[in-house]
């Protein structure tokens, strides 16, 4: 949940209910693949609605009379005036300048100097070098961000918004031809508008050597060759390089360039950002169509206004607005995952936070309708140009067809209805998206890649042999979104229950690092993810964190001795010879009158695991939570920020009669033994001064998925 939903709804007893974007970007698929961008520090949006009857709730909301300021001609109201001009045109060889167009100028209040490019249906890589090498040697470590005035003539406005728009890639390439930085726009407005000034902010690494002159002797890209992407080409010119792109029909008009150097604390998301009049922090908001409306996060100190339409876009709060805004997008997989996919979190939240005026009745139920329609009936998915498209399809799942969280045995069900396109919605169709799914796994593995449900002749070799996470995370995720929607008497409740447990495992043995705890793209990648997305929400619809017994599994042999004769104190517990099928083995304690039966992770007190690194045979409870803190670290993301709350909620419990996860002992088995706590009265719930009952000690093996053995007691004798 991000921070204006905390400050604004936590009196309301409202609860997280979807993630937007992730911190790095985002994975997408168009009919033929799915690409990542390479974005920064974008903030998430986060759904809620009201645990308690609406009845109950008193919000009037923002003031329906508060007045707009005037429109900005700048991204963000963020001015090039402080910023150093570069002449676009010293950027082009004597082929490029032939992009010039004669007679058009950056409007006066611009910074920037020179002629205007023209750019249509291309993407042109502009020759010389941005900046030079000693500027950029000067400020290593710091965030450069670059202005850009761009105007639109019909730009792109038949197709993909994403993809399409007019966009800005900087890549900067050091003495050996290593891409060591890179960064490309997120702002993406189509059609015709005036001009607008927008930014990239590019963050230079803390070391690189760029003196501007090539090392002849290398070849190749390392970056690219980390993260597993083939490259034959010979190394690139060493410097910072700009890629101009506009595809499709019209032409985007691009001048002005400036940069400056700005702070971190300037680089992030920023209340600042807010437009009046369209309240929201799209770059052009009287411009920007819904999915940039809602990108860079929400905000409710005014009304929702971009819902009623802007310069380009008409109001959807109408039943008729909203059925045309989704036949004019069905076919853009932007549009659907991101715009399409968030209606029911945006009429749930701005009807309880009275953001609008209100929609028309039934709005929801054509919601339904539309999306019904548009779903195939052969394969259970939604299509973006004829094409079964796994992203679009899992995140229609997730937040228009789930009135429920995802089932866990251990965990009380929870009505989302911001994620469900009215009441008594279902996933229709369920059985034939498992079949569907299962059918498109890369050949040999139980994962999936983004080619899945494409066209056979798309991919080449890297469709039977390259898997990779995310796209796995979506089937896994839209799996479990179908389990809500079966009966287990169905050969499918079966088929889709046991490809999730091996999706699991197939990820932890394939796509995390092992020592650091973060995980990669895919399974040839050697570096972290440039996103944090994909693991955590996997975990999520796994039952991995379920405490579930298999009576199957050999039950582990232990010795224990405890060190006080009250039943207080300390333990030292041995697991000598690891059972095999077993990863660990988890000590409980509780009072000798709790049915052993009864135990679960709230109990514990220690864990001890096999050793080594290998996340495969680590306990799933302890591996998820190194997973967690890890993710914490390097992208900043806790696991409510992906909609990952069972997880949190799992490891929130982990020895809370203990006092917490941080007082857990983690042990390594072996012959030596490990000495732990047992925990205190106060844990169990006695006060001070009650006489305490024996505290009894218990052990459970478990395996990689997470079940366990029956519990034994450990009746070890008190030591002298």
């Amino acid at each position: 949940m991000n921070s204006f939903w905390k400050q604004t709804l936590s009196s309301l007893t409202l609860t997280a209910a979807i993630g937007f974007f992730g911190t790095n970007g985002m994975l997408m698929q168009k009919c033929f693949a799915q690409e990542t961008d390479g974005s920064q520090g974008v903030d998430e949006v986060a759904g809620a609605t009201a645990a308690l009857p609406a009845a109950e709730i008193a919000f009037n909301g923002p003031d329906p009379s508060a007045k707009g300021e005037l429109e900005s001609p700048y991204m963000h109201g963020s001015t090039d005036a402080k910023s150093v001009a570069i002449d676009l045109v010293s950027l082009l060889s004597e082929e490029q300048r032939g992009l010039i167009v004669a007679g058009e100028k950056i409007p006066v209040m611009g910074a920037g100097i020179g002629s205007v490019v023209a750019i249509k249906n291309s993407a042109v890589q502009l020759a010389n070098q941005v900046l030079s090498a000693d500027i950029l040697q000067d400020n290593r470590g710091e965030i450069i961000r670059f202005h850009i005035w761009i105007k639109g003539d019909e730009v792109a406005m038949t197709d993909n918004l994403w993809f399409d728009a007019p966009t800005l890639t900087f890549k900067m390439f050091d003495d050996n031809g290593n891409q060591v930085a890179y960064a490309t726009s997120v702002f993406k407005t189509r059609g015709s508008y005036p001009w607008h000034n927008y930014y990239v902010d590019l963050e230079l690494p803390k070391s690189f050597i760029l003196t501007g002159k090539v090392n002849s002797n290398s070849t190749g890209d390392q970056l690219l060759d980390l993260l597993g992407i083939g490259n034959n080409m010979k190394a690139n010119e060493p410097g910072l390089y700009l890629t101009l792109s506009a595809y499709g029909n019209g032409t985007a008009y691009f001048g002005g360039l400036t940069y400056e150097r700005i702070s971190s604390k300037e680089h992030k998301n920023s209340s600042k950002w807010l437009d009046d009049a369209m309240a929201s922090h799209a770059p052009n908001p009287q411009y920007d169509e819904l999915p940039m409306q809602l990108f860079y996060g929400l905000d409710t100190k005014l009304p929702w206004r971009f819902l009623g339409g802007n310069k380009v876009s008409k109001s959807i709060l109408t039943n008729n607005g909203l059925r045309q805004y989704i036949q004019s997008v069905k076919n853009d997989w932007f549009q659907m995952q991101k715009g399409v996919a968030m209606l029911p979190y945006l009429y749930v939240t701005a009807n309880t936070l009275n953001l609008t005026d209100g929609f028309e009745d039934g709005w929801l139920e054509t919601l339904r309708d539309q999306l019904e329609m548009l779903q195939d009936s052969s394969t259970g998915f939604w299509q973006i140009d004829g094409d079964p498209n796994l992203f679009v399809t899992a995140e229609l799942a997730k937040h228009c067809f789930s009135e429920k969280n995802i089932a866990h045995t251990d965990s009380e069900s929870v009505a989302t209805p911001w994620n469900a396109a009215g009441n008594a919605v279902s996933l229709k169709y369920a059985e034939k998206i498992v079949n569907s799914l299962l059918g498109a796994r890369v050949s040999g593995t139980p994962a999936w890649n983004n080619y899945a449900l494409q066209d056979s002749e798309i991919g080449g070799l890297q469709r039977d042999t390259k898997t990779e996470l995310v796209a796995t995370s979506n089937a896994v995720q839209l799996l479990a979104c179908a389990l809500n929607n079966l009966t287990d008497d169905v050969p499918e409740y079966e088929l889709a229950t046991n490809a999730i447990k091996d999706a699991y495992l197939y990820a932890v043995a394939n796509f995390i690092l092992r020592g650091e705890y973060l995980w990669r793209e895919n399974n040839t990648a050697g570096v972290p993810a440039m996103s944090g997305e994909g693991m955590l929400e996997l975990i999520n619809a796994s039952k991995v964190l379920e405490h579930r017994v298999n009576n199957e599994l050999p039950v582990p042999e232990l010795s224990c001795k405890r060190q006080e004769s009250a039943g207080l104190g300390r333990a030292t517990i041995t697991w000598a010879k690891p059972e095999r099928d077993l990863v660990a083995v988890r000590i409980y304690a509780a009072p000798a009158d709790v049915n052993p039966n009864y135990l679960n992770e709230k109990h514990l007190i220690g864990i001890l695991e096999r050793s080594g690194s290998n996340p495969k045979y680590q306990d799933p409870l302890m591996l998820a939570s190194r997973l967690v803190n890890a993710a914490k670290i390097r992208w900043g993301i806790p696991p409510a920020d992906v909609d990952a709350t069972y997880v949190e909620e799992k490891l929130a419990s982990v020895a809370q009669y203990l006092g917490g996860m941080k007082r857990l002992t983690a042990g390594i088995a072996g012959e030596k033994p490990v000495t732990m706590n047992v925990s205190s009265p106060i844990a169990f719930g006695f006060a001070d001064g009650d006489e305490v009952g024996t505290i009894k000690i218990y052990a459970a093996g478990v395996n990689a998925y997470g079940e366990v053995t029956r519990c034994i007691s450990l009746d070890a004798e008190d030591e002298e």
